[in-house]
C-alpha cells in the first residue's frame, strides 16, 4: 500500500458524472486489505492497482450531458456495485436483469478495470480526489 497523488480523472462518457469525496467510511473490507487478511479468492475479480473506498459521500463537481436530473453542486452518494450498467454492457447479465446486482456476472467485462464495486476497481477508485462514477449508482442525498 502507498499514498501518491493522481492524476485528475476524465469523464468516460456523456452518462457520467465526476464527484468530489467530501467524507468516506471504513468498511471491514478495506481493513481485511490493508491487514492483507482478505481471501485471495476474491484477488481476479478486482485490479492490480486501485484506490480503496466504496462508502463515500460527495458532491457533484461535473456532470455528463446523458445526467438527468443532476447538476454540479448537488450532494451525492454512489452506489458502488460497477454492474452491466456501469460497465457500459447491453444488454445486461441474467442477474442484473433481475435486479441481482451484487451478482453481476460481468464484473471483469466492459468498459472498466475488474472489480466488483468502486473501491477494488482502477478506474473509479474510492478516496481519489476526483471519483467517476456512472450515472446509474450516483443518487441524490438531501440537504
Amino acid at each position: 500500500m502507498q499514498y501518491r497523488e493522481l492524476p485528475e480523472p476524465q469523464l468516460p462518457g456523456p452518462d457520467w458524472a465526476k464527484v468530489k469525496v467530501h467524507y468516506g467510511g471504513i468498511c471491514a473490507s478495506d481493513v481485511g486489505m490493508v491487514r492483507l487478511t482478505d481471501s485471495p479468492s476474491l484477488s481476479p475479480f478486482g485490479s492490480e492497482r486501485f484506490t480503496i473506498g466504496h462508502e463515500n459521500m460527495a458532491t457533484l463537481v461535473e456532470v455528463g450531458e446523458q445526467m438527468e436530473g443532476f447538476t454540479v453542486g448537488d450532494r451525492v452518494v454512489a452506489d458502488p456495485l460497477l454492474t452491466c450498467a456501469a460497465r457500459g454492457i447491453n444488454p445486461p447479465c441474467r442477474a442484473c436483469q433481475e435486479g441481482q446486482f451484487p451478482r453481476c456476472e460481468n464484473i471483469t467485462e466492459g468498459n472498466l478495470s475488474p472489480g466488483l464495486q468502486t473501491g477494488a476497481c482502477a478506474d473509479t477508485g474510492g478516496r481519489q480526489r476526483g471519483v467517476r462514477g456512472s450515472s446509474l449508482p450516483v443518487v441524490s442525498r438531501p440537504g
